[in-house]
């Protein structure tokens, strides 16, 4: 997984420099994104903000609310930050919830205790978030 994450970043790496360059007489790029989770929609969203058209290629016909992916992504300031960066906190804020601590559970006694998080993070389940992430390919599909 963090592989893929790596190799994501890699290519919208090597996409912002030729996109930079503006050469003259340049074919028109087309990307396709494979997987159509949170990685590969923000991939998405980041490549049409900067004129590269894509297409997100997902193996899944129908959204799986519950399922083996159903797990609690936690976003830190580097998270935020690609989503800022894509235009996306705004809704994501609204979409998640703050994450102020960790609760560590000792299943012997049955205390929780509590341990104040120096940084905020930002919690969704997975299906949550690739569902913001789909209303603002949506929302930006729409604009002029």
């Amino acid at each position: 997984m963090a592989f893929v994450s790596w190799a994501l970043l890699l290519v919208v790496s090597l996409i912002f420099r030729m996109a930079d360059s503006k050469q003259q007489n340049q074919p028109k790029i087309l990307v396709a994104v494979a997987g159509g989770g949170p990685a590969g929609l923000l991939t998405s969203i980041l490549l049409s903000r900067i004129g590269v058209e894509s297409i997100v290629v997902e193996t899944t016909i129908e959204p799986d609310t519950w399922s083996t992916k159903s797990y609690t992504l936690v976003l830190g300031d580097k998270g935020k930050g690609c989503l800022a960066e894509a235009g996306c906190l705004e809704e994501a804020l609204a979409s998640g919830n703050e994450r102020r601590f960790i609760y560590f559970y000792d299943s012997k006694t049955g205390e929780v205790k509590a341990m104040p998080k120096q940084t905020t993070g930002l919690g969704f389940t997975r299906p949550l978030l690739v569902q913001c992430l789909e209303r603002l390919q949506l929302n930006a599909l729409e604009l002029p």
